[in-house]
């Protein structure tokens, strides 16, 4: 493997890197820095956060209904499962223990 002259390493010589840091850090850009007005954090998070529920495909009423009743019935047979868990495991304590 040898260097590929189709592919010159010009970009990546000492001159052309300090020329492209001078011109980052030259005066101008300083001052330009120095003048340029900041957004208030507050305001651009207010900004974007209207930007993306505007993005939000929102459910219509009925699919919101319908999934606030699967969500209230899933949340009612995991409660009745995990007391039902929760019973026998006390019973089986209980018992493993003679308590009972």
């Amino acid at each position: 493997m040898g260097s590929n002259p189709a592919w010159p390493a010009t970009h990546f010589t000492g001159d052309a890197v300090l020329e492209r840091v001078r011109r980052r850090f030259s005066r101008q850009n300083k001052e330009f820095a120095l003048t340029e007005k900041k957004e208030n954090a507050i305001i651009r998070f207010y900004r974007e956060t209207v930007g993306e529920l505007r993005k939000v495909s929102w459910p219509t009423r009925e699919e919101a209904v319908n999934l606030t009743k699967i969500v209230i019935l899933v949340l009612i047979v995991m409660a009745i499962f995990l007391g039902a868990v929760d019973w026998v495991g006390g019973r089986l304590l209980d018992w493993a223990l003679g308590i009972a």
